[in-house]
C-alpha cells in the first residue's frame, strides 16, 4: 500500500504516477501467475474477461489459460509455495494435492504470492486541507469531511477494490477520505498512527476483492 503525498490536481500526473507505483516488481513472474491459475483457476478465468484489467496482466493470464486447461505442481511451482505457506499446508498438499485444499484455503495461498511477490496494491492520496487552495470541505449536515468536486473527478471513472469491505467499485468509495479527528489540522504523527491502524489489514481484503470475478 503507498501513500500519495504529492496531493496533485493534475489527472495525468496522477495516472502517471500510479502506473509506476502499481508496476510489478522482477520478482512477480509468470510462475506466480501459474501458481494462482492452479489454485483458483475458475475465478482467473473470469478475470481474463474483464476490461478493466491493465493490458500486461490480461496478456500473460491469456497465455497461461492458453498453454493448458490444468496445470500441475511442478518444481517452481513448489518452490513458490514453500516460501508462502506453512510446512503443515505443504505437507497436504503433498499427500492430497490441490484438491485436498478448502476453497478458502486456496484463496488465503493465492493472495500470499501477490503480496509476496507483488508490489502495490492500493494507493491512498494525501489531500491539502488547508489555505485557499484546501482540496476537502466539510459536509455539515452529515458532519463529515469530503474532497472537493474537482479532486473527487478524478476517482469518477475508475475501478477499484474498497480497502475496508473489498467490495469492487467506482468512484470516490473505493478510496474513502481518512483522518484522525479534523484534517485541517491533524498533526502527521497522529495521522500516521491514525492511518496504520486503519488500513491494518487490508491488504488482503484489496487482492481478495480483485480475485472475485
Amino acid at each position: 500500500m503507498l501513500i500519495d503525498a504529492t496531493a496533485t490536481r493534475d489527472v495525468t500526473a496522477w495516472q502517471r504516477l500510479r502506473g509506476r507505483a502499481i508496476r510489478a516488481r522482477r520478482t512477480w513472474t509468470n510462475d506466480c501467475y501459474r501458481l494462482i491459475m492452479v489454485l483458483i483457476s475458475s475465478q482467473m478465468h473470469g478475470l481474463v474477461e474483464e476490461e478493466e484489467m491493465p493490458e500486461d496482466v490480461t496478456e500473460i493470464l491469456q497465455q497461461v489459460a492458453q498453454e493448458q486447461a490444468e496445470i500441475t505442481l511442478d518444481g517452481k511451482l513448489r518452490q513458490l509455495l514453500a516460501q508462502v505457506t506453512t510446512a503443515a499446508l505443504r505437507e497436504r498438499i503433498e499427500n492430497f494435492g490441490i484438491a485436498g485444499l478448502t476453497a478458502e484455503e486456496r484463496s488465503r495461498i493465492a493472495i500470499a504470492p501477490m503480496r509476496h511477490f507483488n508490489k502495490v496494491t492500493h494507493i491512498f492520496e494525501l489531500v491539502k486541507a488547508y489555505g485557499s487552495t484546501s482540496q476537502v470541505e466539510y459536509n455539515r449536515t452529515q458532519r463529515t469531511w469530503k474532497r472537493r468536486e474537482n479532486i473527487a473527478a478524478k476517482h469518477e471513472f475508475e475501478l477499484a477494490v474498497n480497502p475496508f469491505n473489498g467490495l469492487k467499485v467506482t468512484g470516490i468509495e473505493h478510496t474513502p477520505l481518512v483522518y484522525a479527528e479534523d484534517p485541517r489540522s491533524d498533526v502527521p504523527a497522529a495521522l500516521q498512527e491514525h492511518l496504520a491502524q486503519a488500513i491494518d489489514g487490508c491488504d488482503d481484503r484489496i487482492v481478495s476483492g480483485w480475485m472475485v470475478g
